[in-house]
Parts: structure tokens; sequence; C-alpha cells
């Protein structure tokens, strides 16, 4: 079994080894401190450092790995080369180095080429240390607006508005109808929903100087930047609102939808602002005003796929007159496949398709 001895033991800084020679005579014979080496740990690992003299100043330095540092208390650095029988964390010293007075002459030069050596490897290493701090610091953005999508990446002290003015200038970069003013473009927050559904959520550019660092985005984020025609006003956006996907479901397409229901297609599908608070009835008149093949179909069904469950919305809306749309199992990015209330097309062809049994077999060889 391995044992490190960390028992405490002193040393002097200044040695006089005359009582330990053979042929000294009386004159001493003085040596001074110049290292420490120190290590902490166990007898099985640990970790090495030192305490060495600067021989020109005469200043003590603590080099710990990439670290190096002038010692202000030396005695208290001292103390922890001593060692200790409490513990052996802080370490203790397991070798001294001396020199002896009057003979090292004058600090010897360091060569140029060992000091070109040294400069070359800390231009690299300061260079390095830059670019991984320059990293750090960037902020990357997929901007997208309408159907285009760019990549910006920009220091995270930069203001909001530099973003903005990025993403204008790589959005319209060489476009004939010239690039729209700072003024007449905002940016939004995005979120795409397990659906596939996506939205822009509330604007991100009210404090056009504030860093982008204060947007709580983390470094890889996906924002909407959204354009308007000079003159024109931006829609005011509601916080309470959300986005839901809303199918108008056909004897030509039940099919197809049924057959996506769990994984649909919403791409370039009409999308609907509701609010969380609505009935029924005031969520279903807004679908009809977005999905204009809708407006003229009366009291409409509106069904949920959850997984594999097929949910009747409008029977339950029906069940339970005024409840709001939270209750009723819609949520930001819900697909709803709507129909007429007559029809009960899609409900029907789910159903179907969920509980057939398919038997595939081979024809008897002759």
């Amino acid at each position: 079994r391995r044992v490190k001895l960390n028992q405490k033991l002193t040393f002097p800084l200044v040695l006089d080894m005359a009582p330990y020679m053979a042929d000294s005579g009386e004159a001493p014979m003085l040596y001074d401190a110049y290292a420490v080496l120190l290590h902490s740990g166990s007898a099985h690992s640990g970790h090495y450092f030192a305490f060495v003299k600067c021989p020109a100043t005469g200043v003590w330095h603590e080099f710990n790995d990439a670290s190096v540092r002038a010692i202000d208390d030396l005695e208290t650095a001292l103390e922890v080369a001593y060692g200790s029988d409490a513990s052996t964390r802080s370490g203790s010293a397991y070798l001294l180095l001396y020199a002896k007075q009057g003979a090292s002459g004058p600090v010897p030069a360091v060569p140029s080429e060992l000091r070109a050596l040294v400069a070359a490897e800390d231009a690299a290493w300061r260079e390095e240390v830059a670019n991984h701090l320059r990293e750090v610091r960037t902020m990357r953005f997929t901007v997208v607006s309408g159907s285009q999508t760019v990549e910006v990446a920009l220091d995270q002290g930069e203001p909001v508005a530099a973003l903005k003015a990025a993403a204008l200038d790589a959005l319209h970069a060489g476009a004939d109808g010239g690039r729209p003013a700072d003024d007449d473009a905002r940016l939004r927050a995005y979120t795409r929903f397990a659906s596939g559904a996506t939205m822009a959520g509330a604007p991100l550019d009210t404090e056009p100087e504030a860093r982008l660092e204060s947007l709580g985005l983390g470094h890889r984020a996906t924002v909407v930047l959204e354009t308007r025609a000079a003159g024109e006003k931006f829609a005011t956006f509601d916080p309470d609102a959300f986005l839901v996907v809303a199918l108008a479901v056909t004897h030509d397409n039940v099919a197809e939808l049924v057959a996506q229901a769990r994984m649909p297609v919403v791409d370039g599908m009409p999308r609907v602002w509701l609010k969380p608070t609505m009935d029924f009835d005031e969520a279903a008149a807004a679908v009809q005003s977005a999905v204009p093949s809708l407006e003229a179909c009366g009291a409409l069904a509106w069904y949920t796929v959850d997984g594999a469950t097929l949910h009747a919305v409008h029977v339950r809306a029906a069940a339970h007159p005024g409840v709001p749309l939270v209750e009723l199992g819609i949520r930001p990015g819900s697909v709803v496949y709507v129909e007429p209330a007559t029809s009960s097309l899609f409900g029907t062809v789910y159903e179907a398709k969920v509980t057939s049994i398919v038997l595939e077999y081979n024809e008897p060889v002759a």
C-alpha cells in the first residue's frame, strides 16, 4: 500500500550547508532557494505545480499549468509548501532547488531563437483564445422571411437593429426590387410545433438598441422577418392569440388527409389565429373567414388526431356549450380537420382505416 508522506516539514529560504560539510572550516556556505516543486493529491494521483523566484527581480511566482501569477504573500504560500497532517489537497513540497550565493553570476540572456519560438507560440495561443472567445460570443440566426431563409451570425453584444439590417441585406442582395428600409421590417419570435406548424410570435425589435444576448434565444435560433410596403402598418400582435392549421376536408382529399393524420403535411396550409378563451362557435367563425371554401358551409365539424385517437371537437363543444377552446383540447399548433357538420366524412373514413385489418396471402402454386 502506497501512502504519501505529507507531515509538516519546514525549510529555510537561505540554507547554510557548512555544518554538514567535512572541510568547510568556519566560513558559512550559503545557498538561496530559487524554486520549490509541489504536489497535491495522494500517492496514486494528483497535480504538480511550482513556486519559482525570478533571478532578476527576486519576486516569487506560482506556475500552475497555463497560469502564472506573482505571489503577494510568500509566507502564506510557504505554509502550503510545508505540508500538513490534516490534508493533502493544498499540496506540499517534494523538491527544493537552491543556488550558492555569489556563484551564479549575471542572469544569462535567453537565446534569441528561443525568444522567437516562445513569441510565436504565444501569438498562436492568443489567436486561438481570441477565436474561441469570438465563437463563444457568436449568435447564429436562421432568418425566415416568407419562402426565403438566410443565415446571419453576429456577436452577442450587437444591437437587435444590427440583426434586422444584416438580414435585410442578405435577403435582398442583388434583388431587382430593392431593399426595404429598416423601419419597414420587424423581427418576430419563431415557433415550430410538433405538428410541423410554425408561427411568428412576439416582436423582438421593440428596443432596437438592446443587445442580442438580452433576447434570451440561445446562440442558435430561428427568427421571422416581416416586411411591409412604405406607409403601411404592421398587424397588431396579440400575445394571447395562437395559430392552428385548418385543413378543409373534401371527398377529393379525405383519403390523403387520413393517411397523413399522424404526421400531417401542413406547409402552405391555412393558419388561423385563435384565442384560448374563444368558445367553439367563435373559433369556427374565425376558421370560416380564413378558409374561403368553408364560408358557405354553415355549422362545422372539427376533428383532431392525437396519436391514433380521433377527437370530435364539435361533439364535445355541443355537449358543453360555451366551453373555451383550451378545454376542448385545441392548443397552439394544433391541426384541425374541418368539414360541414352534415358530412362526418373525415370521422367515418378515419375510423374505417384504424379499425380495418388487412390480410395478405400468397396464391397457391399449382
